[in-house]
């Protein structure tokens, strides 16, 4: 299989471009903030989001106190049209904090350089306590690159008796709940029990997960989010429910939900997979 995966690093020359900057605290988690980044390498559009990634970064970082390791080298498919960098908030633990809202101000190319400057207006929230050590999941897929049409299974394995909760992020910024859904609503999974998404007795009856490439794509990347909790908390913004059962939502909605979640009584766990022709 050709490789899929290119990462881009950027030289020491370069990393001086890059910063970020609040430029005024507006309230309430709200921040105007700037975010610079180099044109080299990188199509302008890749630049204006990585400029918007290190300007929402500085925001969680102001707003929590807490620094915040950066996951945003971009990874491109062979097309170099398809980048995972706004995962990046979903993809790390939001207990420091994530962006909740963010309205553009504006961009522009820096005179006498090779950067692009932009400034964007962001919320930030952040969820409370702290996480429980104790409570931990293992889990995986079946494989990491899957064919358009190919069928998925998940396996989750909780430290604690707990309430799972597994979604997918699709890159049009659409959210699945696979599971619970209306088919299998009974989420309740005991410790150290492993949990099959679907199970052999689930497929017998036609319960099956395919992934599918979006219209216009040859490849492309997804992740699939895996939520437990200490108690059940239903989900409460679904916009639509699909042909196998499944709900949908959106990610600001998704993250909203989170953010609400003590960290004591959740836990989570982050797959990522490839879909080619």
């Amino acid at each position: 299989m050709r490789s899929l995966i290119t990462i881009l690093f950027f030289s020491a020359l370069h990393l001086s471009a890059q910063s970020g900057e609040i430029l005024k605290d507006l309230g309430d988690g709200w921040y105007e903030v700037m975010g610079t980044s180099s044109l080299e390498n990188q199509t302008l559009e890749q630049a204006r989001r990585k400029a918007e990634d290190i300007a929402c970064r500085e925001a969680i970082e102001h707003f929590s106190g807490v620094q915040v390791s950066s996951s945003s080298s971009y990874v491109l498919g062979e097309s170099e049209r398809m980048d995972v960098d706004k995962y990046s908030q979903i993809i790390n633990s939001v207990s420091a904090g994530s962006i909740l809202e963010k309205m553009p101000i504006s961009q522009k190319l820096v005179d006498g350089s090779f950067d692009i400057e932009v400034k964007i207006k962001v919320k930030v929230g952040q969820q409370k306590g702290k996480a429980d050590p104790k409570f931990k999941l293992k889990s995986s897929l079946d494989r990491e690159y899957y064919k358009h049409g190919e069928e998925m299974t998940i396996s989750v394995t909780p430290s604690m008796d707990c309430y799972l909760n597994i979604l997918n992020f699709s890159s049009n910024d659409s959210v699945y709940i696979l599971f619970p859904n209306t088919l299998l609503k009974n989420n309740f999974i005991r410790s150290g029990e492993t949990f099959l998404l679907p199970s052999e007795e689930n497929r017998e009856r036609g319960i099956r997960f395919r992934v599918g490439l979006l219209p216009g794509k040859d490849e492309d990347l997804e992740m699939i989010k895996i939520l437990a909790t200490k108690e059940n908390i239903p989900f409460t913004a679904l916009s639509s429910i699909s042909t196998i059962g499944t709900y949908e939502s959106t990610a600001t909605d998704i993250i909203g939900w989170i953010m609400d979640i003590p960290r004591d009584k959740m836990t989570e766990s982050t797959l990522q997979y490839w879909i080619y022709k």
